[in-house]
């Protein structure tokens, strides 16, 4: 079972690892926002707690500021604990239940985020990780937009 531990809590690698899996043609068709909030986030990051995934025909876009799109599914969690739910040592009914993740939108959305990232009961586990084709994309800032842009 993988260990994961304080250390671990990158936010900005989980969410470009996240995009990265949800590249292609199993996300074409799909278009939905999920919007994340993490607490615990580590002092560095604290610009980065909360985020925007938005998906669009195949392609997704990482926001760290409200773009004012409508929400599909929102999701507020511990970010450890959000880590070890996604690498499948924790179980999300279990975090659901202790108040360590909350969910909230529609079924759909929420069928297609866990399929997609393999979240099951009881839980498999596994890593979530950026490509070894492609490395990690260097990240800068649109101020304009407040975007996550290459």
């Amino acid at each position: 079972m993988p260990y994961v531990d304080a250390e671990d809590r990158n936010v900005t690698h989980l969410m470009w690892s996240m995009r990265n899996a949800l590249l292609g043609e199993a996300s074409r068709g799909q278009n939905m926002v999920f919007h994340f909030r993490f607490r615990n986030v580590p002092s560095r990051d604290h610009k980065l707690r909360q985020w925007w995934m938005i998906l669009r025909d195949g392609e997704v876009d990482l926001c760290y500021t409200d773009m004012g799109f409508d929400v599909d599914l929102a999701i507020e969690a511990d970010l450890l604990d959000f880590f070890r739910v996604l690498h499948g040592s924790k179980s999300l009914r279990q975090a659901r239940r202790a108040g360590e993740v909350e969910i909230s939108g529609g079924a759909d959305a929420l069928d297609y985020f866990m399929e997609r990232f393999g979240i099951t009961e009881p839980p498999q586990p596994h890593f979530v990780t950026v490509s070894d084709i492609v490395p990690p994309p260097s990240i800068r800032t649109s101020r304009a937009l407040g975007q996550v842009v290459l």
